[in-house]
């Protein structure tokens, strides 16, 4: 016998409702067609020529830190452990955020740091979804940046620069 109700959830869904899908999906065709454009012009070469361009200083970044993962690519089975510890840490904060939906009081997996005024609306603790994208956020830069202070090896210039292109991405894809 199955529940025609559905599970009951622990929080209220009603702010999430889409009143109208079609619209909702010509929104997102829109979003998309205008930022696939946007973001093409961003990166026209006509326009982004020379060293503090946008394509010169993405062109450093990429430099710095593949020089990072070149170091880590040299110890593979060092590589193989912070990846399965990034994997099952997503792994056991998805299973947290679903026992969250089903209503159950769950401990956060990851928290900001001290004083971090992004997360600082109710919302991003309260709501099971917007928790669960801060907190895939953070791990995902925790283990970024824990990728860039244990590549022994490397000389700390390097490790700085690795550092502070690395804060310029992960702040740049902060929700």
């Amino acid at each position: 016998m199955t529940n025609k109700e559905g599970p009951k959830l622990g929080y209220d869904l009603g702010s999430y409702t889409i009143n109208d899908p079609e619209k909702l999906s010509q929104n997102m065709l829109k979003l998309f067609e205008v930022g696939s454009k946007a973001f093409s012009q961003m990166f026209d070469a006509k326009k982004t020529a020379g060293p503090l361009s946008m394509a010169g200083e993405m062109g450093e970044a990429g430099k710095v830190l593949s020089v990072v993962m070149q170091h880590w690519m040299t110890e593979p089975d060092k590589l193989a452990v912070a990846q399965t510890k990034f994997n099952q840490d997503f792994i056991d904060l998805w299973g947290r955020t679903y026992r969250r939906m089903l209503g159950e009081e769950v401990e956060p997996l990851v928290k900001p740091a001290p004083g971090d005024a992004r997360f600082q609306d109710a919302d991003w603790n309260n709501k099971p979804m917007f928790d669960f994208v801060k907190q895939a956020y953070l791990l995902a830069t925790n283990w970024a940046e824990m990728m860039v202070e244990n590549a022994d090896g490397l000389d700390e210039r390097t490790k700085q620069r690795a550092r502070f292109n690395l804060n310029l991405i992960t702040s740049a894809l902060s929700p």
